[in-house]
């Protein structure tokens, strides 16, 4: 049966208005995945069993605002992606984590964590992270990861009203032990609450590098904490920064 040019008219104009909607809607999922709250990566390991090497092969734009890195870059940081965005003190219990999500048996399990990624400026910030498999090996080992990042510093901005009230309930009810802070020692801890080295800290407050671990570790046993995370995490969870 040979078709009519009205016929060849009309189905063309169907496959346009169905590419127009699947276009749109492409268009439309991009947007929400652009404008999450949260920086996301989907990053590749080189073989089995090797967290330590993994590159990023995409990201959505809220990652590139918030950390100021071009595509070019993050490409040019190749498998050393993680070890160069990952704050050290991070690095190793981040891996060992990866790891666990390597295992076959953990197949479709998710890890969420608390660390410190470093954008462009060289500054690193404070953030909870999920990673959860996309796609295995061969050998059915996961090495394709899907990360979100959300930015500790946003989630503060949508508490702070929350937890000013929860400090004052802590104090009506003198649930709280009073706790003398030097101002230098506030200085460095605002500082560490904003993911900053000890070498950094000093060089910002003109004091030696010494001097500062001394205060990091008089404000841990002050507070019953045994490690700068745990310091950090307190004095923002408590509203002390």
């Amino acid at each position: 049966m040979i078709k009519k040019k009205s016929d060849y008219i009309a189905e063309v104009a169907a496959l346009t208005e169905k590419l127009a909607q699947s276009n749109a809607e492409r268009d439309y999922n991009k947007t929400l995945i652009d404008n999450l709250p949260g920086l996301i990566f989907i990053n590749e390991a080189f073989k089995t069993g090797d967290t330590f090497h993994m590159k990023n092969v995409w990201a959505n734009q809220m990652a590139y605002d918030y950390t100021s890195y071009t595509r070019q870059e993050t490409d040019d940081m190749g498998e050393d992606f993680g070890k160069i965005v990952l704050h050290p003190d991070d690095v190793d219990i981040m891996f060992l984590s990866l790891a666990y999500l390597f295992k076959k048996e953990n197949i479709g399990e998710s890890y969420g964590g608390l660390y410190r990624i470093k954008i462009r400026s060289g500054e690193y910030r404070w953030g909870i992270g999920y990673a959860r498999a996309l796609e295995l090996f061969t050998d059915g080992v996961q090495y394709k990861f899907l990360n979100v990042f959300v930015p500790l510093t946003e989630e503060l901005k949508y508490s702070k009203r929350v937890t000013a009230f929860l400090a004052e309930l802590r104090k009506n009810a003198k649930e709280t032990i009073e706790v003398k802070i030097t101002k230098t020692e506030m200085n460095v801890l605002k500082l560490v609450c904003e993911g900053y080295s000890p070498d950094i800290i000093a060089d910002k407050l003109f004091i030696s590098k010494r001097t500062v671990e001394g205060h990091i570790y008089s404000l841990t046993q002050k507070f019953g904490l045994r490690s700068i995370t745990s310091l950090a995490i307190y004095a923002i969870s408590e509203g002390l920064v």
